[in-house]
């Protein structure tokens, strides 16, 4: 087994400053029509907000949404899959719904930067009904995780972001990671992201942090905070 350097990252997550570029960008208005100049980028904030799966954000409806409360229930997700239908003139991809892929439903509580944006994303869409899917495109359709990863690399890119990698996921770990480095127990966040606290630990925490050291970009193992507080 091939050792890892000093300087290659655990589980890529997105820096403080690389989180706030990219959610600047990712809200960012167009000055002539005032609406956003990057249709989905709210999409991509709620992913970071949340720490869901794209497939459970694609497949949530109004009705899934508490604002009273502040709830979300996640209980189903959606992906594109092949058509084994043999009719001439079937599209060669599907969307299928079904269960979370761990066949789980969960209610979290939001935090309030993820309530903050569905209700953006409620007041853009006030007369659709509970059972209308809320990531849609700009023609009404349910919308794709191909399509959403095509456009949070324009965003990244835009933003100068061009060294970050790991697509709709880096969201999800950036999430599961500022909850540890908060505090959060490993189960904790395992529970609120929907997965096994094994996966959770080996692919969405990551320990080593990037840091810029001289202008040179190295992975880090920062001190804990509990053992930084202590005067050695």
């Amino acid at each position: 087994m091939r050792q890892r350097t000093a300087d290659e990252a655990d589980v890529s997550v997105l820096t403080e400053t690389e989180e706030e570029i990219f959610v600047r960008t990712a809200l960012s208005l167009n000055t002539k029509t005032g609406k956003f100049q990057y249709p989905a980028g709210i999409y991509g904030v709620l992913l970071l907000h949340t720490g869901m799966r794209c497939g459970e954000m694609l497949a949530l409806r109004w009705g899934d949404v508490d604002f009273e409360h502040g709830l979300l229930t996640i209980d189903k997700s959606r992906s594109m899959a092949k058509n084994r239908a043999e009719e001439e003139g079937d599209t060669k991809y599907v969307m299928v719904e079904g269960t979370t892929k761990n066949e789980k439903a969960r209610i979290i509580v939001l935090t309030e930067d993820a309530l903050k944006l569905l209700k953006i994303l409620r007041s853009r869409d006030a007369y659709s009904d509970d059972n209308e899917l809320i990531v849609r495109t700009k023609s009404g359709r349910g919308n794709t995780a191909t399509n959403l990863e095509h456009q949070m690399a324009t965003i990244f890119r835009n933003a100068g972001l061009t060294e970050v990698k790991g697509g709709l996921h880096i969201f999800r770990r950036t999430f599961a990671t500022k909850m540890y480095d908060r505090g959060a127990r490993t189960k904790e966040i395992a529970a609120y992201i929907g997965d096994l606290e094994s996966t959770t630990e080996k692919y969405y925490i990551a320990i080593r942090k990037k840091r810029m050291v001289d202008g040179v970009a190295k992975q880090v193992v920062e001190l804990p905070k509990n053992v930084a507080e202590v005067k050695m």
